[in-house]
């Protein structure tokens, strides 16, 4: 294991959750923008790699949500995150790189809002 790697891990086991959504913003982010690359390139392969990772990230973040903390906020995120995962399978369906920048300006506007709310 290289010591960036062995960082990562150590960085990922002692973060909080607050952290670790964070971390999750920031993987379907880059992850997002990796497959647009693709997606243009015409790597279909590669893209479908990456936008099934960013689909299992908006569903971790959907089960991770507190439904009893804030209802009214939880159930739009969870719909956010749900919307975000049918436009990335459309994206690979259709090949096309839009819904991927749909997503990715959704993702980037939450990363931002959560980081500011998080301190």
């Amino acid at each position: 294991m290289s010591g960036l790697s062995s960082y990562n891990d150590v960085s990922q086991q002692s973060a909080s959750n607050e952290q670790l959504i964070i971390l999750l913003y920031e993987r379907a982010i880059r992850g997002q923008i990796i497959a647009i690359d693709f997606l243009e390139d015409g790597d279909r392969e590669s893209a479908t790699f990456e936008l099934r990772r960013c689909r299992e990230i908006f569903i971790a973040l959907a089960g991770a949500l507190d439904h009893e903390v804030a209802p009214e906020l939880a159930a739009n995120l969870h719909q956010l995150y749900l919307w975000a995962v049918r436009e990335l399978v459309q994206a690979e369906n259709n090949c096309s790189p839009g819904p991927v920048e749909n997503t990715l300006e959704m993702s980037q506007t939450l990363y931002w809002a959560m980081k500011e709310a998080m301190g």
